[in-house]
């Protein structure tokens, strides 16, 4: 699937060598530290592995992140909020969500992704990866996002379940302000709508 809107780019994070003196921890979440060289193998993606998925993100390259995700995903925003609700496949996920908000943000604007924290994986099925999401809204709304994505990997890196949580009020304000108030909160999103994001895409 190809997208050609631009999403929320620049992740500086790679495989960066880390001083003899650094010491990484869950309170030391340094772009150092969210991606260590010679990581040991594990049943799960480990923090260097979920960094280079998130990265993705950062090229704008919708394909290669969505490749990382199970076709039957559950994805899940908490919150009553314009986007809330259970999207029950990788479709309907990347179009009633990630491109929906991704049009209320002016092109002429700057946007940024930075992956911040990470927690769990490599032993662990599941992690939380805390973001921060920065643009400027079509109506000039200063979109600015702290979230969480806690996600559950399956044995071959890719995203199985994710539980979203993110400024409510926010993403709230940038979709009415920015789009048809109509197309609002439902909670069980078995298909795609027809509302403004209009696509010709179908549902898998």
């Amino acid at each position: 699937m190809y997208f050609s809107f631009k999403l929320i780019i620049v992740l500086a994070l790679s495989a960066i060598s880390i001083p003899v003196s650094a010491h990484c921890s869950p309170t030391n979440q340094s772009e150092a530290c969210l991606c260590t060289p010679d990581q040991p193998v594990t049943k799960y993606p480990n923090k260097c592995q979920i960094t280079k998925v998130f990265d993705h993100l950062a090229q704008g390259n919708f394909s290669a992140f969505l490749a990382q995700v199970t076709p039957d995903v559950q994805w899940t925003l908490m919150g009553t909020h314009a986007l809330a609700g259970v999207y029950h496949n990788r479709t309907i996920f990347a179009i009633d969500a990630l491109q929906r908000l991704s049009k209320t943000l002016d092109p002429a604007h700057k946007t940024s992704l930075k992956l911040t924290f990470i927690v769990g994986g490599g032993d662990s099925e599941w992690s939380v990866q805390e973001l921060h999401g920065q643009g400027v809204c079509k109506n000039g709304l200063i979109y600015d996002n702290k979230f969480n994505w806690v996600t559950r990997w399956n044995t071959e890196g890719k995203i199985a379940e994710c539980r979203g949580y993110l400024d409510s009020a926010l993403v709230q304000r940038a979709i009415t302000e920015n789009e048809s108030g109509e197309y609002t909160y439902t909670d069980q999103r078995n298909v795609l709508k027809a509302g403004p994001v209009g696509t010709g895409c179908t549902s898998e």
